[in-house]
């Protein structure tokens, strides 16, 4: 898979007439001004300096400044100073964590696919639901399952179900919840109790004749950051707990998960 473009960390020039015809709100774009500006101090700003810095009117970038520290993106200080906030940090942290997980999956996708022969998929959550990020697929043999990168995948699939399993925010799960139909809400809600007491999910709903097994990976503060999962025909790929595909398939995510921090507590046996 090509690795995705490196963001330019220069800071753009302002918004132009262009920019707004384009689609770009104005808005929008002087907070993003405002956050460059910040990202290149070393020792934070006072308002003054934010105003001078933006050419804006001192009450309209305390308005800014205010919101932006509501919200998280920015901390002030003892010394009246602003720095860039915690929800910055954490998003920081999140987008970083999905290219890391991306780049340390290639090995263990490689080695589960000699394993099981069949075509894994690492899938990371959108926040509507689960995009495939990279694909692996047994090119040695004759008939194989493709899955395009970039796809979005069904509330039935089994990385749906994974994510939704250990989603650890109410209002996500509803949201989840809410794409499935009335009529069969009351089962996937009992499917993502058996997920979370099995490790795995499994689904044969998306496609006719296909099966996907499912399973969480990890980072180091036990969040699920990824489902890994191994793509085949259902007479291939078995749904038990002790078949040899989900048993692979746990060992690999459980590789992933501690490359990426992840320590199990083998008090308590694997999650």
């Amino acid at each position: 898979m090509q690795a995705p473009a490196k963001p330019s960390l220069e800071r753009p020039g302002p918004a132009t007439p262009a920019d707004m015809a384009s689609g770009d709100l104005q808005v929008v774009a002087r907070v993003a001004d405002l956050l460059w500006l910040f990202a290149r101090s070393r020792e934070g700003l006072r308002l003054s300096q934010v105003s001078e810095g933006l050419q804006l009117q001192r009450t309209t970038a305390h308005r800014y400044i205010a919101s932006l520290s509501n919200h998280g993106f920015l901390v002030r200080q003892d010394d009246g100073a602003y720095v860039l906030g915690p929800l910055l940090v954490h998003l920081g942290a999140v987008a970083i964590g999905r290219l890391l997980v991306v780049e340390a999956a290639v090995p263990v996708m490689d080695e589960l696919v000699e394993s099981v022969k069949q075509t894994v998929v690492l899938s990371a959550w959108s926040g509507a639901g689960p995009v495939v990020v990279r694909v692996q697929e047994d090119l040695r043999s004759l008939v194989h399952i493709s899955v395009r990168v970039g796809s979005s995948l069904p509330p039935q699939s089994a990385q749906a179900m994974v994510f939704a399993a250990h989603l650890g925010d109410e209002a996500a799960t509803q949201r989840f919840l809410a794409s499935i139909s009335s009529a069969s809400r009351v089962q996937v809600e009992e499917q993502l109790l058996e997920v979370c007491a099995a490790g795995f999910a499994t689904s044969d709903r998306v496609a006719e004749g296909i099966r996907t097994v499912g399973v969480p990976v990890r980072n180091g503060f036990g969040e699920v950051v990824a489902a890994l999962a191994v793509v085949g025909t259902t007479a291939a790929v078995s749904d038990r707990a002790d078949s040899g595909v989900v048993l692979a398939l746990k060992a690999a995510a459980a590789r992933l998960s501690l490359s990426l921090g992840f320590i199990t507590d083998t008090r308590r046996g694997p999650e």
